[in-house]
């Protein structure tokens, strides 16, 4: 029996896209209030704003807030930097990679919810993986963590490893590269 036949997948789905909304909200709120009340812990936030700014400006991955201008490649190879410069066209600005970050990594809930369904045959099995990775720590700590590039690989491995299933070969590269370009050791 085909899932979208189910009257109840609809209803699930809706939670689904509910719950990774509440998601979305809730952790770009926090993480921007973080910014905003000078809680981050570390500089790398600043590290990534500026290469991001740098970038767009047609000076990729520069950044000088270590005192001189340096390449943010001499730290780690994170790409998704040329990913994300455009945003600043919108909105220059830390807050624009804090949201990114918390989408990507909420979104990872989709392939996490098909996997599961797909391999148990049960909507509810989908919704609990789904909800289960939003609520697991190590994700709602690395999204809280400032900005990292390497933070965004578990949402990508997720699709990637759905397209595999699925024998969906050019969507799997996509997300298989795109979870490549997070950080330098992520393709090993």
């Amino acid at each position: 029996m085909a899932f979208a036949d189910q009257p109840s997948s609809r209803r699930t789905r809706l939670v689904l896209l509910l719950i990774i909304g509440v998601y979305i909200g809730w952790f770009s709120f926090l993480s921007m209030l973080r910014y905003e009340t000078f809680f981050t812990i570390s500089g790398d936030l600043a590290v990534y704003d500026q290469a991001t700014w740098h970038t767009l400006q047609g000076r990729p991955f520069v950044f000088t807030s270590w005192g001189d201008e340096l390449s943010h490649l001499g730290i780690h190879t994170d790409l998704t930097i040329l990913l994300l410069a455009p945003l600043y066209l919108v909105y220059a600005d830390p807050k624009t990679l804090l949201a990114a970050q918390t989408i990507v990594v909420a979104l990872g809930a989709l392939p996490a919810y098909w996997l599961a369904r797909d391999g148990l045959k049960s909507e509810l099995a989908g919704l609990t993986f789904a909800t289960a990775y939003l609520l697991h720590p190590g994700v709602q700590g690395a999204t809280l963590m400032e900005y990292h590039g390497v933070t965004l690989t578990a949402s990508l491995l997720l699709f990637a490893l759905y397209f595999l299933k699925r024998r969906r070969h050019i969507p799997f590269l996509l997300f298989a590269i795109l979870a490549m370009t997070t950080k330098e050791n992520i393709p090993l």
